[in-house]
């Protein structure tokens, strides 16, 4: 079975589609979570650089009204030596 992962560039063409901002998202995100996050670290997520906690991504989906399962890809297979 696959591993499934955050798929940044989804959530950013979701984010892109809903014209939502960056700091827009923030803002939601903070609301919906009530945690903070940084601009820094949804560009971060979005550009594949990181993976959002369970948490992030639940609001994250939650703010763009998708299943989190839309939010998600197959880890690429890794080698093994």
């Amino acid at each position: 079975m696959a591993r499934r992962i955050f798929n940044g560039g989804k959530a950013r063409e979701l984010r892109e589609q809903a014209d939502i901002t960056v700091r827009e998202l923030v803002g939601i995100l903070s609301e919906e979570s009530e945690l903070r996050y940084a601009e820094d670290t949804i560009r971060n997520v979005e550009l594949g650089h990181k993976q959002p906690s369970l948490t992030l991504s639940l609001a994250w989906a939650n703010a763009l009204d998708v299943p989190r399962s839309e939010l998600l890809m197959d880890a690429p297979e890794q080698d093994t030596p």
